[in-house]
């Protein structure tokens, strides 16, 4: 027995378990508080007499509602789009080789703070044949089928990379080194881990900034001043609170 599960000669190894990140923890953490705050107020409720119970009960939730929308539109999204296609899953592919096709979904998410790219490999409906190579589906063909040979059948393809430009929100120089902006240096961080191809290409078309391709710029901007605007109104709804709670 204490040999099992060891592989020789050393001791017992357990392989890297990556697992992609679904959930913002940041977003549930603020929503989590919310509840709290919520659920405090629950157990006072019956304290309060008549009449005031129900005014105050109104006024409490309405507020902790509209804090947390603020809140979850600070740091969450506003845009998102997916689309299910075929795509190239390495970047660097044998010269006299094809490069495989894989068929996936591909998401992006744009927040205030930055960006967030998802990669799923799934079926899209595209015929591929035996050796996984996806071609156009002839009359002649039948050993295709759709999807049910995949190219790289011993990896998991389930990505999600975020890319963020706020915490400095300074725009930065237009390189990829220690004076350029936060996005450009998690998009060369993201280069040498070795992200799939397409989250790469996506994220690529943020780092210019020129010729009027300048999507980086205007989304930080954009979102440096709408973050500004957005924290007083959560200050504006605890003071709400506190002055009704005075009355």
């Amino acid at each position: 027995m204490g040999n099992s599960f060891r592989r020789q000669p050393g001791p017992t190894l357990y392989d890297d378990l990556k697992t992609p990140v679904t959930e913002d923890l940041r977003l549930i953490g603020l929503l989590f508080a919310f509840v709290i705050i919520a659920f405090s107020f629950i157990l006072i409720i019956p304290g309060i007499r008549g009449i005031e119970r129900m005014w105050a009960t109104i006024r409490v939730f309405v507020a902790l509602w509209i804090g947390a929308v603020i809140l979850v539109c600070n740091f969450g999204s506003w845009y998102y789009n997916k689309i299910c296609t075929r795509v190239q899953y390495k970047a660097h592919v044998h010269p006299v080789s094809t490069p495989q096709l894989i068929q996936a979904e591909i998401g992006l998410s744009i927040g205030l703070r930055g960006i967030n790219i998802t990669l799923i490999e799934k079926s899209c409906g595209y015929p591929v044949g035996h050796n996984g190579v996806n071609r156009k589906l002839q009359d002649d063909d039948d050993d295709y089928d759709y999807y049910d040979h995949r190219p790289f059948p011993g990896e998991e393809i389930n990505y999600n990379e975020q890319f963020s430009w706020a915490d400095p929100w300074a725009q930065g120089r237009l390189d990829f080194g220690i004076y350029g902006g936060k996005y450009n240096q998690e998009f060369r961080a993201a280069k040498y881990r070795g992200v799939p191809y397409p989250i790469m290409n996506i994220a690529e078309h943020f780092t210019l900034d020129g010729e009027k391709i300048r999507w980086y710029r205007k989304f930080r901007v954009a979102g440096w001043y709408t973050h500004i605007l957005l924290w007083p109104f959560d200050a504006t709804g605890l003071l709400d609170i506190w002055c009704n709670h005075q009355e």
